[in-house]
């Protein structure tokens, strides 16, 4: 079920949004107990991203340390965005 195929990677990256936003994703819909999520000192805003990783142009950065890590350039690419396409294609 999980695999190569299977796995996709979202940016997740919400540059300039207000901080409500964070709480809203971190309590919406799936809890009313509040959760800092990552926080470890309660704090409300987001997290600061990691300096390789900033925005959205910088995926190549996540691109290149897999492969530079072991993971094949083939296997690298579906997981940061052909897996995705093709799910897409395939369900929409």
């Amino acid at each position: 079920m999980i695999g190569e195929d299977s796995v996709g990677i979202g940016s997740d990256l919400c540059v300039n949004w207000p901080d409500s936003v964070v709480m809203w994703m971190r309590n919406g819909k799936w809890t009313k107990k509040i959760d800092y999520g990552e926080s470890k000192d309660k704090n409300a805003s987001w997290p600061k991203p990691v300096s390789w990783y900033s925005k959205p142009e910088d995926l190549s950065n996540l691109l290149s340390g897999m492969v530079s890590n072991g993971i094949s350039e083939k296997i690298a690419y579906k997981i940061v965005g052909k897996n995705w396409l093709n799910f897409m294609t395939n369900h929409f």
